[in-house]
Parts: C-alpha cells; sequence; structure tokens
C-alpha cells in the first residue's frame, strides 16, 4: 500500500514540475517582450501553432509579426501607414538616428501608423545585447527581433539603417537605407 501511495505520490510531483517549466518558460517569454522592452519577433515562417500562412508574390513581401498573444501579417496592417526600420546596436548611424525615430513613435504612436523597429538579431551577439541598448538609451519604441534575419533578406536589406515606409493602400512609398532626422521621418508618414 505504502509502495502506491509513493508512486502516486510521485507521480503527481513529476507532472507538477513539468506543468510549472512550462509555464514559467511562457512567463519568460511575457517577461521579455513586455518588462524588457522587446515587443515581440518577426519572422518568414508562421510561428508554431499559427495556421496562417503568407500570401504569395505580393509587394513588399510579407512577414509574420508575434506580439503577446497575437500574431499578424503586414496584410493585417493595411488601411495604415506601415514604418519599417532595420537596425543593429552595433551600427553608428542606427543608434545616432532612434532618439529621433523615438520621438516620432510617442508622437504618431496612437495615429494611423503602425511602428515595426525591427533589430537584425542575427547579427548581433545577442538578445541582451539589444535589450540593454533599449534600457541604455531609454527607447521606448516597439522592437521585434528578426532572429533569424531572414525578414531583412527577404526585403534585400545590406546596409542598415535602412527604412521602409508602406501607405496606407500598401504601396510602398520609400525604401532607402541611411540615417533618417526626425524631420524627414515625420515627413514620410503625413503625406
Amino acid at each position: 500500500m505504502n509502495v502506491r501511495l509513493v508512486s502516486v505520490t510521485v507521480v503527481i510531483i513529476f507532472l507538477a514540475g513539468i506543468f510549472w517549466v512550462f509555464s514559467n518558460n511562457k512567463e519568460k517569454n511575457k517577461n521579455l517582450w513586455e518588462i524588457k522592452k522587446i515587443t515581440g519577433e518577426v519572422s518568414i515562417a508562421a510561428p508554431p501553432g499559427t495556421d496562417r500562412t503568407l500570401p504569395e508574390n505580393q509587394l513588399p513581401p510579407s512577414f509574420f509579426i508575434t506580439r503577446v498573444n497575437e500574431t499578424l501579417t503586414l496584410d493585417d496592417l493595411k488601411g495604415k501607414y506601415i514604418f519599417i526600420n532595420f537596425w543593429n546596436t552595433w551600427c553608428p548611424p542606427c543608434q545616432a538616428e532612434m532618439p529621433d525615430l523615438n520621438r516620432l513613435y510617442l508622437q504618431y504612436r496612437n495615429k494611423n501608423v503602425e511602428f515595426l523597429f525591427i533589430n537584425i538579431t542575427a547579427q548581433e551577439k545577442s538578445e541582451k545585447a539589444v535589450i540593454e541598448f533599449l534600457q541604455q538609451n531609454n527607447l521606448q519604441l516597439p522592437v521585434f527581433l528578426d532572429k533569424k534575419g531572414e525578414v531583412a533578406k527577404s526585403y534585400g536589406i545590406r546596409n542598415i539603417p535602412t527604412t521602409i515606409v508602406v501607405k496606407p493602400n500598401g504601396k510602398v512609398v520609400y525604401a532607402s537605407p541611411g540615417q533618417l532626422t526626425y524631420e524627414r521621418a515625420e515627413s514620410l508618414i503625413i503625406q
């Protein structure tokens, strides 16, 4: 009788441990995204558990945008200006433009503009370096990690920073590498 009770107790403890590990991992991603200033991830391949696929042959190339409890594609953002900025923490022009772009984001985040600041994480030392950069510079803009560099590759990004602006009708109105000032960036979304 005691052997059976001990066996059942061990199984219950084991299952509780597994549940705790999985719920703890989910909480770590939530903390990474919400507390540490990372908004989410971008990818070409659908995230696990997503039954969506990207439409073929469209411009600009679509990609998945994953935030806490939400996965969208670029198509889901039609009807808004979409401001996409590819960057890295070690890039001097990226570092120089971030205060202006942060100011732009804070001014226009509640308007008809979706901001996607895509860090090409495949070119970083670590995700931690991205988080530290955002914290040290007190940046509040929505940063998405391109962990495999596949979204940057699909856009043909060769130089950073590169900014792409898509009009509400889905057409690209600006796509160019180089550092932007607040004034220039603002002129791209208030046409």
